[in-house]
């Protein structure tokens, strides 16, 4: 039976001149796992909405079509009639938190619907041991983590027991060991409940396997809908679609016939092939294969910008893994004493953070005795679990926050004598909150304003920077308009316009798909090429393995580790790109689609010359 039926929807935002989802017809039966995929502005999101009621009983602008959910016209439906039927997961967990407490966020949704007090309190139980809050139910959201955030807001939706699950990009915002926790407790749901789960999800390297449908969304239509996941990904290849996982996109590029879905497929066809190159090899040839594969040939370099080219244009719209146990880490990664870097000199220290210790007002210690050194123009990844002190960290070095004790040095001068004001003139810094930095009408105003305010850079660098983030088709809108990734974009934009020498960006790839990540990539290496320094907070393996110089590993206030890319990602059990996994075994230093596709390649060559 179907619970939900979208009969030729077409919805267009108020300020928007482009719909935003176009004669839509779908059904999805009782007890499906549907993953929705697409690039960034597809319009995803907007479905979402539009299935859950907030477009358009909260989101204005035209629509055409209706959307039933168990055989009633969403439009029907008052607000608790429509929360009891599609709960919505945002993909920002704040956005969604409105009480100060654990317990009061959950019991929230359940006191406005009128339960009796021991129904509430039993479900409240009941919800902290399925989604392993019991050590957090007293605390203060604030206090907690993105990821103890996301469980929070998924608990509190859980409590009015939808029939349907709405989730929207999830894991965007957790650390890879949270998202992977998260992503089991929502398989788990869908399989011992029932709950009708729909998902849209950028990193479809995470949850292919959970999903028994895959719907593909472009220009605000569904373009694709299939049943295998191997089947999506064989026709997104095809389609040069920007979302291809990185599993797929290796073998599609390397020319191979068969196209796996997931790592656990790519592996078994790596064994069927028996002259594939491996270590062993190189080390006989006296030179590996990754230097050799360093640049792309010209068949690759065109296959590779097909891929580049977007055929999609941006529509508006638990604990079980001890990850932060230092002596796990620490025998996980390789602490770099004695790394194969260059050893700089002082003057190549731009930020140097000497013991620095601070504790929250309202929380546990943020950060311990922390030792760390930036160097100058170069790309640095800071990784680690949600809630060890990456973001407190930034915050140190554009002075946001002054250390209990310790010193921070930032261009030569120490925080503690220095205002923000001072230090943001040198310092540009980009939060997990676009909305912070957006209060003016357009988008336009808003990206040209560093511009103006600062007299930095050209009306040509703005233009050029607007259309490489995609952000062409909404100048004239409001940008509390536009889709979460896409309010990143604005906000990334001007604070890359006012030229700062240091970039501090936390979470930067959120909601963007692989086409938009690869253009913000090369942004930053042309930056750090003009003198930039550059570091950035990510749970994105994939995109620090292909652009970050150095990454540094943090865990409970502590930077546990720091090197080279290679050194840190490599064999790592829970940080390694998904390239690496699918050649662990064979190859440990590929990191790269694109040096997983050389040694691909390789295979080719020497198999045709049998």
């Amino acid at each position: 039976m179907a619970v939900i039926k979208v009969d030729n929807l077409t919805y267009q935002y108020a300020n928007s001149s482009i719909p935003a989802l176009q004669d839509i017809n779908l059904e999805v039966q009782a007890g499906e796992f549907v993953l929705l995929a697409g690039g960034s502005g597809s319009g995803k999101t907007s479905l979402l909405r539009a299935i859950n009621g907030a477009i358009p009983h909260f989101y204005a602008g035209f629509i055409k079509g209706q959307v039933y959910l168990d055989n009633q016209a969403v439009s029907s439906l008052d607000q608790r009639q429509r929360v009891q039927t599609a709960g919505l997961l945002h993909q920002d967990a704040d956005s969604q938190l409105i009480m100060n407490s654990v317990t009061a966020e959950i019991a929230f949704g359940m006191e406005n619907m009128g339960l009796p007090v021991k129904l509430i309190r039993r479900r409240i139980a009941e919800l902290n041991s399925a989604l392993n809050l019991n050590q957090d139910n007293h605390k203060r959201t604030a206090d907690l983590s993105a990821g103890q955030k996301q469980r929070v807001a998924l608990a509190a939706l859980l409590a009015m027991q939808p029939q349907i699950l709405l989730l929207d990009e999830p894991t965007s915002q957790i650390d890879p060991v949270a998202a992977e926790e998260f992503l089991t407790i929502i398989r788990r749901l869908n399989e011992d409940t029932g709950i009708t789960i729909i998902m849209a999800e950028q990193r479809l390297e995470r949850c292919l396997h959970l999903a028994d449908r895959y719907l593909v969304m472009e220009n605000g239509q569904i373009k694709g809908d299939f049943k295998k996941a191997d089947d999506m990904a064989r026709w997104a290849v095809e389609n040069r679609c920007p979302f291809v996982p990185p599993v797929p996109r290796v073998f599609a590029l390397a020319g191979q016939p068969s196209i796996p879905a997931t790592v656990k497929e790519g592996r078994q066809l790596l064994r069927e092939l028996k002259t594939f190159p491996t270590n062993d090899d190189d080390h006989r040839n006296g030179s590996t294969q990754l230097q050799k594969h360093h640049k792309c040939n010209p068949e690759e370099q065109a296959m590779k910008d097909l891929f580049r080219e977007s055929v999609i244009l941006p529509l508006p719209p638990t604990g079980f893994f001890a990850i932060a146990q230092k002596d796990r880490l620490e025998s996980t990664f390789v602490v770099t004493n004695g790394s194969s870097m260059k050893q700089p000199t002082c003057s190549d220290y731009i930020v140097e953070m000497n013991q620095v210790s601070y504790t929250y007002p309202h929380g546990g210690k943020a950060l311990r005795q922390v030792d760390f050194k930036l160097h100058s123009q170069v790309i640095t990844a800071l990784i680690g679990d949600n809630g060890a002190g990456k973001t407190t960290l930034l915050k140190h070095i554009i002075g946001l926050i002054k250390p209990d004790r310790g010193r921070v040095k930032v261009l030569g001068g120490d925080t503690l004598h220095l205002d923000v004001e001072d230090l943001a003139s040198g310092v540009g810094y980009l939060s997990q909150q676009p909305d912070d930095y957006l209060f003016l009408p357009t988008v336009r105003e808003e990206i040209s304003f560093s511009r103006r305010k600062l007299g930095r850079g050209t009306a040509e660098t703005e233009k050029q920077l607007i259309y490489r983030l995609g952000l062409q088709d909404y100048l004239d809108c409001n940008p509390r308009d536009l889709s979460t990734g896409q309010r990143q974009r604005v906000a990334l934009a001007s604070i890359l316009l006012s030229k700062p020498k240091i970039l501090l960006l936390d979470e930067p790839t959120r909601g963007m798909d692989y086409n938009l990540k690869a253009e913000l990539g090369e942004i930053l290496k042309e930056f750090v090429q003009t003198g930039v320094t550059i570091l950035l907070v990510s749970h994105d393996s994939e995109f620090i393995a292909e652009y970050a110089d150095e990454v540094a590993l943090m865990s409970t206030g502590e930077i546990i580790a720091q090197g080279s890319t290679g050194e840190m990602l490599s064999g790592s059990i829970y940080y390694a790109p998904q390239v690496n996994r699918l050649f662990n075994g064979l190859h440990e230093q590929v990191l790269t689609v694109e040096q997983g596709v050389g040694l691909l390649k390789d295979y080719r060559v020497r198999s045709e010359g049998d």
